[in-house]
């Protein structure tokens, strides 16, 4: 099963939308943008024209609003595995957060 493929992000105001309920399969993701995983924030605005490099000249200045987001990622995936009665698995997802510093 390959997990980096079909990602989406979208922003949100802090405090904007509830963790249960953008983690949910039933919540509407129409409007969320395509991005890459492994990947970063950062990388997947400037790569869709939202932001400039903000590692060059002043764009750090006009990509201060980037930090003041809360950010997330969604994928779906099907699982062909068989599970016993009352049997758990779990999904962990490794790797660092990367930000790129808006100043």
């Amino acid at each position: 099963m390959r997990l980096n493929e079909n990602w989406k992000l979208r922003d949100f105001n802090i405090g904007e939308a509830r963790d249960l309920e953008v983690a949910s399969p039933e919540y509407i993701d129409y409007f969320w943008m395509t991005a890459k995983v492994p990947g970063d924030v950062h990388t997947t605005l400037i790569q869709k024209g939202i932001i400039e490099d903000p590692f060059y000249g002043h764009n750090d200045q006009k990509c201060r609003w980037v930090e003041e987001k809360v950010w997330w990622y969604r994928t779906t995936f099907h699982w062909d595995g068989q599970l016993e009665d009352m049997e758990r698995r779990s999904l962990s997802l490794k790797g660092s957060i990367r930000s790129r510093p808006c100043i």
